[in-house]
Protein backbone atom coordinates (compact mmCIF):
# COMPACT_ATOMS: atom_id res chain seq x y z
CA UNK A 1 0.00 0.00 0.00
CA UNK A 2 1.55 3.31 -0.62
CA UNK A 3 2.43 5.78 1.92
CA UNK A 4 0.21 9.36 2.01
CA UNK A 5 3.32 11.28 1.68
CA UNK A 6 5.56 9.04 -0.79
CA UNK A 7 5.83 10.88 -4.27
CA UNK A 8 2.75 9.38 -6.62
CA UNK A 9 4.27 8.06 -9.95
CA UNK A 10 2.17 8.85 -12.71
CA UNK A 11 2.20 6.89 -16.37
CA UNK A 12 1.59 8.93 -19.24
CA UNK A 13 -0.31 6.81 -22.22
CA UNK A 14 1.97 6.68 -25.52
CA UNK A 15 1.66 9.28 -27.92
CA UNK A 16 -0.39 7.76 -30.12
CA UNK A 17 -3.22 7.06 -26.88
CA UNK A 18 -2.92 10.16 -25.48
CA UNK A 19 -6.11 12.24 -24.90
CA UNK A 20 -7.10 15.27 -27.29
CA UNK A 21 -6.27 18.69 -25.25
CA UNK A 22 -9.66 20.37 -23.35
CA UNK A 23 -9.69 23.80 -25.01
CA UNK A 24 -12.82 24.53 -23.46
CA UNK A 25 -11.17 24.88 -20.16
CA UNK A 26 -12.90 21.77 -18.67
CA UNK A 27 -10.00 20.36 -16.48
CA UNK A 28 -10.67 18.65 -13.39
CA UNK A 29 -8.89 20.64 -10.17
CA UNK A 30 -5.77 18.88 -9.97
CA UNK A 31 -4.99 18.79 -14.17
CA UNK A 32 -5.15 22.41 -14.49
CA UNK A 33 -2.55 23.72 -16.63
CA UNK A 34 -0.93 26.89 -15.34
CA UNK A 35 1.07 29.23 -17.93
CA UNK A 36 4.41 30.75 -16.99
CA UNK A 37 2.67 33.98 -15.63
CA UNK A 38 0.35 32.13 -13.75
CA UNK A 39 3.05 30.21 -12.13
CA UNK A 40 5.50 33.56 -11.35
CA UNK A 41 2.34 35.18 -9.78
CA UNK A 42 2.41 32.36 -7.07
CA UNK A 43 5.80 33.03 -6.09
CA UNK A 44 6.05 35.28 -2.29
CA UNK A 45 5.87 38.88 -3.10
CA UNK A 46 9.20 41.29 -3.03
CA UNK A 47 9.72 43.36 -0.20
CA UNK A 48 13.00 44.85 -1.03
CA UNK A 49 14.46 45.99 -4.68
CA UNK A 50 18.38 46.92 -5.82
CA UNK A 51 20.06 48.25 -8.58
CA UNK A 52 22.48 46.50 -10.96
CA UNK A 53 23.91 47.82 -14.35
CA UNK A 54 22.58 45.57 -16.76
CA UNK A 55 25.26 44.42 -19.62
CA UNK A 56 24.95 44.05 -23.57
CA UNK A 57 24.01 41.05 -22.97
CA UNK A 58 20.74 41.73 -20.85
CA UNK A 59 19.64 44.40 -23.21
CA UNK A 60 19.86 41.36 -26.28
CA UNK A 61 17.93 39.31 -23.84
CA UNK A 62 15.53 42.11 -22.66
CA UNK A 63 14.82 43.94 -26.14
CA UNK A 64 11.97 41.67 -27.23
CA UNK A 65 10.10 42.55 -23.78
CA UNK A 66 10.86 46.23 -24.46
CA UNK A 67 9.71 45.93 -28.13
CA UNK A 68 6.43 44.66 -26.55
CA UNK A 69 5.84 47.10 -23.52
CA UNK A 70 7.00 50.52 -25.40
CA UNK A 71 6.36 52.11 -28.52
CA UNK A 72 8.48 54.55 -30.69
CA UNK A 73 9.59 57.64 -29.35
CA UNK A 74 10.04 56.35 -26.16
CA UNK A 75 12.37 53.49 -27.42
CA UNK A 76 15.20 53.96 -29.38
CA UNK A 77 16.61 50.58 -31.84
CA UNK A 78 18.17 47.95 -30.24
CA UNK A 79 21.17 49.27 -32.18
CA UNK A 80 21.24 52.87 -31.08
CA UNK A 81 21.02 51.60 -27.68
CA UNK A 82 23.82 49.28 -27.88
CA UNK A 83 25.98 51.96 -29.41
CA UNK A 84 25.19 54.08 -26.44
CA UNK A 85 25.96 51.50 -23.66
CA UNK A 86 29.63 50.63 -25.09
CA UNK A 87 30.17 54.48 -25.08
CA UNK A 88 28.68 54.87 -21.85
CA UNK A 89 26.06 57.25 -22.85
CA UNK A 90 23.78 55.29 -21.87
CA UNK A 91 22.98 52.54 -18.74
CA UNK A 92 20.72 50.13 -18.42
CA UNK A 93 19.54 49.26 -14.75
CA UNK A 94 18.06 46.25 -13.96
CA UNK A 95 15.68 46.01 -10.34
CA UNK A 96 16.64 42.97 -8.54
CA UNK A 97 15.05 41.55 -5.65
CA UNK A 98 17.49 39.67 -2.77
CA UNK A 99 16.34 36.35 -3.75
CA UNK A 100 18.08 37.64 -7.38
CA UNK A 101 14.41 37.49 -9.06
CA UNK A 102 14.31 40.55 -11.84
CA UNK A 103 11.50 42.65 -11.09
CA UNK A 104 11.93 45.14 -14.10
CA UNK A 105 14.94 47.24 -15.70
CA UNK A 106 15.10 51.05 -16.51
CA UNK A 107 16.87 52.94 -19.48
CA UNK A 108 19.09 55.91 -18.89
CA UNK A 109 21.12 58.23 -20.87
CA UNK A 110 23.66 60.03 -18.62
CA UNK A 111 25.63 61.80 -21.13
CA UNK A 112 24.29 65.40 -20.49
CA UNK A 113 27.02 68.19 -19.68
CA UNK A 114 24.63 70.26 -18.10
CA UNK A 115 24.17 67.55 -15.61
CA UNK A 116 20.74 65.92 -16.34
CA UNK A 117 20.06 62.46 -17.02
CA UNK A 118 17.28 61.05 -18.91
CA UNK A 119 14.99 57.95 -18.19
CA UNK A 120 13.80 56.74 -21.76
CA UNK A 121 12.13 53.39 -20.23
CA UNK A 122 11.20 52.12 -17.26
CA UNK A 123 8.90 49.00 -16.45
CA UNK A 124 7.92 47.00 -13.75
CA UNK A 125 6.78 42.75 -15.14
CA UNK A 126 3.11 42.52 -15.33
CA UNK A 127 2.83 39.55 -13.25
CA UNK A 128 4.56 41.56 -10.25
CA UNK A 129 2.63 44.94 -10.10
CA UNK A 130 0.64 45.96 -7.52
CA UNK A 131 2.95 45.54 -4.99
CA UNK A 132 4.05 49.08 -5.21
CA UNK A 133 7.55 48.58 -6.97
CA UNK A 134 6.97 50.87 -9.65
CA UNK A 135 7.74 53.76 -6.56
CA UNK A 136 10.38 51.70 -5.04
CA UNK A 137 12.28 51.33 -8.53
CA UNK A 138 11.82 55.31 -8.96
CA UNK A 139 13.25 55.99 -5.89
CA UNK A 140 16.33 53.73 -6.67
CA UNK A 141 17.08 55.68 -9.76
CA UNK A 142 16.79 58.93 -8.07
CA UNK A 143 19.31 57.82 -5.42
CA UNK A 144 21.60 56.40 -8.34
CA UNK A 145 21.87 59.22 -9.78
CA UNK A 146 21.80 62.12 -6.70
CA UNK A 147 24.69 63.57 -7.40
CA UNK A 148 22.93 65.05 -11.02
CA UNK A 149 21.37 68.33 -11.26
CA UNK A 150 18.04 66.62 -12.04
CA UNK A 151 16.35 63.28 -13.97
CA UNK A 152 14.23 63.86 -16.76
CA UNK A 153 11.37 61.96 -18.03
CA UNK A 154 9.45 62.45 -21.21
CA UNK A 155 5.43 61.62 -21.09
CA UNK A 156 3.40 61.34 -24.33
CA UNK A 157 0.23 62.94 -24.15
CA UNK A 158 -1.87 60.63 -25.36
CA UNK A 159 -1.15 58.08 -23.47
CA UNK A 160 -4.16 55.44 -21.98
CA UNK A 161 -3.08 55.91 -18.64
CA UNK A 162 -1.78 59.14 -18.52
CA UNK A 163 -3.70 60.13 -14.98
CA UNK A 164 -2.03 57.32 -13.25
CA UNK A 165 1.47 58.13 -14.58
CA UNK A 166 1.22 61.77 -13.66
CA UNK A 167 -0.27 60.56 -10.47
CA UNK A 168 3.19 58.52 -9.91
CA UNK A 169 5.68 60.59 -10.93
CA UNK A 170 3.57 63.54 -8.88
CA UNK A 171 4.18 60.97 -5.45
CA UNK A 172 7.63 59.96 -6.63
CA UNK A 173 8.77 63.97 -6.84
CA UNK A 174 8.70 64.85 -10.48
CA UNK A 175 7.06 67.75 -11.60
CA UNK A 176 5.94 69.23 -14.52
CA UNK A 177 8.23 71.64 -16.37
CA UNK A 178 5.51 73.41 -18.33
CA UNK A 179 7.24 72.39 -21.78
CA UNK A 180 5.50 70.94 -24.47
CA UNK A 181 6.61 69.69 -27.79
CA UNK A 182 6.41 66.60 -30.47
CA UNK A 183 8.62 63.91 -29.24
CA UNK A 184 9.03 62.26 -32.57
CA UNK A 185 5.46 63.33 -33.72
CA UNK A 186 3.44 62.90 -30.52
CA UNK A 187 2.62 65.58 -28.27
CA UNK A 188 4.56 65.21 -24.66
CA UNK A 189 5.35 66.98 -21.57
CA UNK A 190 8.77 67.13 -19.94
CA UNK A 191 8.80 66.18 -15.88
CA UNK A 192 11.50 66.72 -14.10
CA UNK A 193 12.84 65.41 -10.33
CA UNK A 194 15.14 67.67 -9.11
CA UNK A 195 18.79 66.47 -7.43
CA UNK A 196 21.33 69.01 -6.95
CA UNK A 197 19.80 71.83 -8.07
CA UNK A 198 16.46 73.80 -8.55
CA UNK A 199 16.51 75.78 -11.10
CA UNK A 200 13.49 76.62 -13.88
CA UNK A 201 14.67 74.64 -17.14
CA UNK A 202 11.81 75.03 -19.21
CA UNK A 203 13.82 78.11 -20.87
CA UNK A 204 15.89 75.44 -21.93
CA UNK A 205 14.54 71.99 -21.94
CA UNK A 206 14.71 72.33 -25.89
CA UNK A 207 18.74 72.36 -25.75
CA UNK A 208 18.63 69.93 -22.82
CA UNK A 209 16.65 67.10 -24.76
CA UNK A 210 18.22 68.06 -28.20
CA UNK A 211 21.15 67.63 -26.18
CA UNK A 212 20.46 64.40 -24.93
CA UNK A 213 19.22 63.07 -27.78
CA UNK A 214 21.94 64.35 -29.90
CA UNK A 215 24.45 62.15 -28.56
CA UNK A 216 22.74 58.69 -29.45
CA UNK A 217 21.38 60.29 -32.52
CA UNK A 218 22.41 62.29 -35.94
CA UNK A 219 21.98 65.67 -35.38
CA UNK A 220 19.06 65.75 -37.91
CA UNK A 221 17.52 63.08 -36.17
CA UNK A 222 17.68 64.51 -32.72
CA UNK A 223 16.46 67.85 -33.82
CA UNK A 224 13.60 65.92 -35.72
CA UNK A 225 12.89 63.70 -32.44
CA UNK A 226 12.20 67.21 -30.73
CA UNK A 227 10.25 70.13 -31.65
CA UNK A 228 8.64 72.53 -29.70
CA UNK A 229 4.67 73.22 -29.79
CA UNK A 230 3.60 75.88 -32.11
Amino acid sequence: MTEPNEPKIVHFPPRAQAPVQDTAGNWEPEEQLFGLEELLQQLPPIRKLHLEKGRLTDLIRLYPDMKRTFDAPELLSEVVIAGAMVRRRMELLLFRADDKREAGYALVTVCSPYGYVLVHALTIYPFLRGQLLGRVAMELIARCYAGKKGILYCQSRTCVALPEREQLLAKNGYRDTGFRFRWGGQPAALYLRPCQSTEDITPVAQLLLRDLYGDLLPPVNARRMIQPEA
